[in-house]
């Protein structure tokens, strides 16, 4: 049986658009059918399903009209298929991974996306963030990540706080600027490191970089006209090259 979308649920929809209100509820929002289906797979249950008449078939579905639907979309091109999920739990990894990846100030939503979507490619659990960057359920992180929001833990940590970390776990600390050694000069196959990525347009912040002795760069052509590699492609690099 198919149910009408009520007020009440287009109030709780529309909240989400805020931070606050998703860290309250604890709740987040993916659109497309491709993406929830991606989160179901992954073990999730939705709260809520929203359709249109499009989409009379799938499961726990409230249906609406295609001018609400819009409205509730955060889409420029809406799919007519929305779900709310519960944000996921993560257990505590049995074993510390053996290169991690810290982030600095990340404010492109597609980029965290990104990272977060090839760092489940590759294997990684975990990686970590400063607070201030972009919120990883943010609409248009859920949209990028391709459901990798659910298979990738994200712990939001002070720059202090995981130097200190990676310190009393004698990691060898790397920031990923244009002045370092050429990362495949780095064994691959290395254990207990720590790779620090920046900030889009201002990198590494310069208290952080007083901070850490070593750097490695991904190196241009001899023929490249670009200043810098996009952050969510470094670390794709470096991901790939570790793991």
């Amino acid at each position: 049986m198919i149910d009408t979308l009520s007020k009440a649920d287009i109030k709780r929809i529309r909240s989400l658009r805020l931070k606050k209100n998703r860290d309250e509820m604890g709740w987040f929002l993916a659109e497309g059918e491709k993406l929830i289906r991606q989160f179901i797979l992954c073990g999730m249950k939705a709260v809520l399903i929203v359709g249109t008449e499009e989409h009379p078939d799938f499961t726990a579905l409230k249906q609406t009209d295609s001018k609400t639907f819009k409205d509730l979309s955060q889409l420029d091109h809406p799919s007519g298929l929305l779900a709310l999920f519960q944000k996921p739990n993560f257990q505590k990894l049995e074993h510390p991974q053996r290169v991690e990846f810290y982030f600095e100030d990340i404010q492109d939503p597609g980029n965290f996306g990104t990272i977060l979507r090839t760092a489940s490619w590759f294997g990684l659990q975990k990686i970590y963030c400063s607070p201030f960057s972009v919120d990883r359920f943010n609409s248009k992180v859920v949209q990028s990540s391709m459901g990798s929001i659910a298979l990738v833990d994200v712990e939001e940590i002070s720059v202090e706080g995981i130097l200190s970390r990676w310190k009393s776990e004698k990691r060898k600390v790397f920031t990923a600027d244009m002045q370092g050694i050429p990362y495949k000069s780095i064994d691959s196959n290395s254990n207990q490191i720590g790779v620090i990525l920046g900030n889009e347009g201002k990198g590494i912040s310069a208290a952080l970089r007083k901070e850490i002795e070593y750097s490695i760069q991904i190196p241009a052509h001899e023929n490249s006209k670009m200043e810098s590699l996009n952050v969510s492609i470094a670390a794709s690099i470096l991901m790939s090259h570790f793991y």
